[in-house]
């Protein structure tokens, strides 16, 4: 760990505070018996502001001291540009082409142009997994997911 990890424990941290706050302050958060709407955002907030604090204290007791160009320069940003732009592109298209679909093709792309995999590990996983997820929302739970152009 490094200065990355306290950097992204830190924002981390942040956002599990702003969710904590966010959930009290607007949101009824009711009891264990009957709990309300902000219960959940309240119990999330408060494990992600936790763990995140764990690993802001453990990177500062460690002794990997490196500056802060030093850490740039490793960053992957063309990573995170193209998992942006390609949950834009998903986002976009996702009620047109179906669930199924875009959520196979986005897991393609992501297993390919963030930490390549081979193009038969990339397949068999985006497929399984948009499958999967499509069995468990849609079956299971009944959550309703956009068709698409094919109906599923």
């Amino acid at each position: 760990m490094n200065k990355r990890d306290l950097v992204s424990s830190l924002a981390w941290l942040s956002v599990g505070l702003f969710i904590i706050i966010g959930s009290l302050s607007l949101l009824e958060i009711g009891s264990l018996n009957r709990p309300g709407p902000g219960l959940f955002p309240l119990a999330a907030g408060f494990v992600l502001s936790l763990l995140s604090l764990a690993i802001a204290v453990k990177v500062l007791f460690m002794k990997d001291k490196r500056s802060l160009g030093e850490l740039w320069a490793e960053s992957n940003w063309h990573g995170v540009f193209y998992a942006v732009g390609s949950l834009l592109i998903y986002s976009i298209l996702l009620e047109w082409a179906g669930f199924v679909i875009m959520t196979a093709l986005l897991l393609i792309f992501l297993f390919r142009a963030i930490e390549p995999q081979k193009w038969k590990m990339a397949i068999g996983l985006a497929i399984s997994s948009s499958v999967g997820f499509y069995l468990l929302f849609d079956r299971v739970l009944q959550v309703l997911l956009p068709r698409g152009i094919l109906g599923f």
